[in-house]
Parts: C-alpha cells; structure tokens; sequence
C-alpha cells in the first residue's frame, strides 16, 4: 500500500468517527411562560349600504336623431317615344310625331297641346320638350338619321 492510500484512509476513519460520535446535549433553562386567556375579538358591524352603491354607472347615450324623411317617389318614367319631327312647309312650324304605348296610338302633336298628363312645351329640328307636374323632360331623336 502506498503512504497515499493509508493517509486517504485514516482521514476517511477520522472524518467519520468525528460525523458519528455522540454529542452532549445542552442543558437550556427555560423559563415557565403564563398562558394569558386571549383577549375576544368583537367584529365591527358589517355596513350593507356600501353595497348598494353603484361601482360604475354608464352615462345615458343622447338620443338618436329622427330619422330623415324619405324623398317623394320618382315621377314614373316617360313611356312617350319620339319617332319624328315633321316641319310644316307652309308656316314651318314644327310639330312631332309620337308614340304612347299606354293608348297604342301615334300622335302627331305640336307646342302647347296637351299629351295626356304633359303639356309639349316645344318642338325645335331635332327635341320635343314636355312639362308636367315634375318639371321639363326633353326627348330628342338619336344622330346619324338621314333627312
């Protein structure tokens, strides 16, 4: 064996006679500890109005403006077509040819007779204008005709 192990060893030995050798307990003196009675706690009388107020209360929303009006309905479409202006040779005035699909009839009108509800307005070269109760509508003959 060699002087290394034998000195490992004996400290080893050492090490735990000295973890394992009993110790001579203390002698403490205590002294004795009155038990007093504890004093009674009285519980404070519990307030049931902090209850009932509100812990948060929402502000009233203004109220909601009135709803607009609804615009009046749109006159009914003009169902009168435009076929042709005629110009009369001898005054030369013109005067419109047109066809109304609710009577199934074509009408031959000039200014300021009535065509049903409208009154015509005017008849120029190429337009006819009518008036009724929702104001002016003018129909005009599309472009590229031959004369």
């Amino acid at each position: 064996m060699n002087i290394r192990t034998v000195l490992f060893a004996s400290g080893c030995a050492a090490a735990a006679a000295f973890a394992l050798w009993p110790v001579q307990a203390r002698h403490v003196t205590v002294s004795p500890i009155d038990h007093a009675e504890p004093a009674r706690r009285t519980l404070a009388a519990l307030d049931l109005t902090a209850f009932r107020a509100p812990i948060w209360v929402a502000e009233l929303s203004p109220p909601a403006p009135p709803a607009p009006s609804p615009a009046p309905p749109p006159p009914p479409p003009n169902k009168i077509q435009l076929l042709a202006i005629i110009r009369d040779s001898d005054s030369g005035k013109y005067r419109a040819a047109v066809y109304d699909p609710d009577t199934d009839r074509v009408l031959v009108v000039a200014a300021g007779e009535r065509l049903g509800i409208r009154t015509v307005e005017q008849v120029d070269r190429s337009s006819l204008t009518l008036r009724d109760a929702a104001g002016t509508r003018t129909l005009a003959l599309k472009d590229g005709g031959v004369p």
